[in-house]
């Protein structure tokens, strides 16, 4: 059998063979594989769509890249997808920056740690805290000795006297609380 070719209404090129209906694909190359002109014509509707499915592929990959997507390379790895180029690396980066800017860089006196460096940064401001209660503490009893007295028995007189007394209560509490059990 001699090989027959012909020409569809929408203008694909099929060819007949003893091996099967074959299609002119959108390369140039015959496609095999169909016996029918209907199959064939299925054939070059999936690979047109499978062309469009590359395209999107294509730009989905773009944007990625754009974005700072990397193909994998590590070679224990070989999984072939996408990582993030900034990760966890980037953000311990910006971190130790902070610490930096907060006047806690990593230096020999904290090993170059960013926990002890942290843990610098957190006492101090603990410090900060309890040297403030303090200060709180003693002008509110400064006001209150100030005040022994002069109270009269007016109730405005003695609302102040009770926000006083009620501050005091409550950051001695406060102070006790931040010195922890073994203070």
């Amino acid at each position: 059998m001699e090989a027959h070719e012909w020409t569809n209404q929408e203008g694909y090129r099929f060819k007949a063979t003893p091996k099967g209906t074959m299609v002119l694909g959108y390369n140039g190359r015959w496609i095999q594989g169909a016996t029918t002109p209907a199959e064939c014509a299925e054939i070059l509707r999936l690979a047109a769509e499978n062309r469009e499915l590359r395209a999107d592929r294509e730009s989905l990959q773009d944007l990625l890249y754009r974005e700072g997507f990397v193909r994998c390379d590590i070679p224990a790895c070989n999984c072939g997808s996408l990582h993030h180029v900034g990760g966890y690396a980037a953000r311990h980066r910006e971190f130790i920056e902070a610490l930096d800017d907060a006047g806690y860089p990593l230096t020999n006196a904290n090993g170059h740690l960013a926990r002890r460096a942290l843990q610098e940064l957190i006492d101090h401001d603990k410090e900060l805290k309890a040297g403030e209660r303090r200060r709180q503490i003693e002008l509110l009893e400064e006001l209150d000795k100030a005040g022994e007295g002069c109270w009269d028995n007016s109730s405005t007189l003695d609302a102040k006297q009770m926000a006083i007394d009620s501050k005091l209560a409550e950051l001695r509490a406060e102070e006790a609380r931040s010195a922890g059990p073994g203070a």
